[in-house]
């Protein structure tokens, strides 16, 4: 009797369920669109935190009062921060190229 029951409320519960329809959020076709959008999210998280990194390797390098070693981090992080910036522009134009070498635009 009670396996019955338990029968009758699985029936119901799956009878009354509703399909749920999910809607495209990010706006793409394609999966280059995809990669594409994120590349571009990322970009404007990127360049601020340069300009920051930037800044304070500015700030360490004139607080560090003649110290040569705390002047010496403070360009050490200027310069990968700089060469940090130049492969990610670098890779942005890499990126373009193999498409255009394959040919994935639409």
């Amino acid at each position: 009797m009670k396996l019955n029951n338990k029968l009758k409320l699985w029936a119901t519960a799956s009878a009354s369920t509703q399909s749920i329809e999910f809607k495209n959020l990010l706006n793409t076709e394609n999966f280059v669109d995809l990669v594409k959008g994120i590349w571009n999210y990322l970009l404007m998280l990127v360049v601020p935190v340069a300009v920051i990194m930037i800044l304070y390797s500015g700030w360490k390098m004139m607080t560090a009062k003649g110290d040569p070693k705390k002047f010496g981090e403070g360009r050490q992080m200027l310069f990968a921060t700089i060469i940090g910036m130049i492969i990610i522009a670098l890779a942005d134009q890499a990126a373009n190229i193999v498409q255009i070498i394959l040919d994935f635009r639409n």
